[in-house]
């Protein structure tokens, strides 16, 4: 099957990828460039812990390597270590052609994909995201995978400090609903959190796992729409596509079962790989009415019923498109934090109570039990 390439039309570069993470266990990810001439990889970066190979098949693409200006010519390599800066360019008369590799392989992948459907949407120059904000956001996002040379302002610098996911509006919305009544009582909350890829397995090994890494934001999100506490967990999983979650006790497929203070009981699913883009909702049953967080046209979900159309919109290729409302509201709240002197709006207790769940969750999986969320909010629990 050909591979699909992809391009950015700022640097003049398409690639297409030819060993992914998931193929080599975390170890390499591997591309085709294309470089047209005049195309240029223009901010000086470095990757943190991964070298970078490069090997010319043709063209003679140009290179400023620790400070260093030199070209290539078909047939030569160049392998660049970790922590060093660099950048290239083609200032040649023809296509520069070359393979590259990082290793080990982290969310390159990921990071690329989301750097060049910004660059088609008009986002990027050749220095980089032209908006701050998304810049901060990718930054935090990718730190390991790509980092700029140039010391970050101050401004970046307080963005960086708000990459966790945020609230959406549409989460605000359900709150008031369910808050005014209009729900009637409520039934059963269901969340859903799938990633569009298998993160690489030197990720998987430090992330704590994937109630504590994917869910803890679900279980965030009920407790802010409901109002309620969960106080009681029943959890599962299993390892259906990536074998080397089993190496660190994680899973890439889970399920959870919730009960709530007020009585309602809540359904979770999760997976780490979503073929049709990455999907998170939020649906709310009530005796008076069903609502819905994160469904609109690029939801990645497709309905097989005779005479239903598939929605228009391409699926959400990462969690920086997703939340991109998230991370402004975000943003605005720190800014009226800061102005007014007053305290935050998501404190140490919210973060704790969310973390709580994902704690039970894991015990509950491990030990094939429910679990209270009273249990493992113990001193000796959160010690051991």
């Amino acid at each position: 099957m050909e591979r699909p390439w992809i391009r950015n039309p700022v640097n003049r570069e398409r690639i297409r990828f030819l060993k992914h993470a998931a193929d080599t266990h975390g170890e390499t990810v591997q591309f085709e460039t294309r470089m047209d001439p005049g195309g240029v990889v223009g901010a000086e970066h470095i990757h943190r812990i991964q070298e970078s190979r490069f090997q010319v098949l043709d063209g003679t693409p140009s290179f400023c390597v620790d400070g260093r200006r030199f070209s290539l010519k078909p047939g030569d390599t160049l392998t660049v270590p970790a922590r060093t800066p660099h950048y290239y360019w083609n200032d040649g008369p023809a296509e520069a052609h070359m393979l590259i590799e990082f290793s080990p392989a982290l969310r390159t992948e990921e990071f690329f994909r989301s750097y060049f459907a910004l660059a088609q949407q008009g986002k990027t120059s050749l220095t980089g995201v032209r908006n701050l904000f998304q810049r901060a956001v990718l930054q935090a996002a990718y730190f390991d995978e790509s980092h700029p040379v140039r010391p970050p302002t101050l401004a970046q610098i307080l963005l960086l400090a708000l990459a966790p996911i945020g609230r959406l509006l549409g989460y605000r919305a359900a709150r008031d609903a369910v808050a005014a009544g209009a729900l009637g009582k409520l039934l059963v909350v269901r969340a859903a959190t799938h990633d569009p890829a298998p993160p690489a397995e030197n990720y998987i090994a430090r992330s704590g796992g994937i109630f504590r890494d994917l869910h803890i934001h679900d279980f965030d999100a009920v407790r802010y729409v409901t109002g309620e506490e969960i106080v009681e967990v029943y959890a599962d999983g299993a390892v259906r596509e990536s074998p080397w979650f089993e190496r660190y006790g994680d899973v890439d497929a889970a399920v959870a079962a919730l009960r709530l203070s007020g009585g309602a009981l809540g359904i979770l699913s999760g997976t780490r790989h979503d073929p049709l883009g990455y999907d998170v909702r939020l649906e709310v049953f009530g005796t008076a009415d069903s609502i819905a967080v994160g469904v609109d046209p690029r939801s990645p979900l497709r309905s097989v019923e005779p005479g239903v159309a598939h929605a228009a919109g391409v699926g959400y290729p990462n969690f920086l498109e997703r939340f991109a409302p998230a991370y402004r509201a975000e943003l605005a709240a720190f800014v009226d934090a800061v102005r007014a002197g007053g305290d935050s709006p998501c404190t140490l207790d919210e973060a704790r109570a969310a973390l709580l769940v994902a704690l039970a969750a894991d015990r509950s999986r491990g030990e094939r039990r429910p679990v209270s969320i009273e249990e493992v909010a113990s001193a000796e629990a959160l010690a051991g």
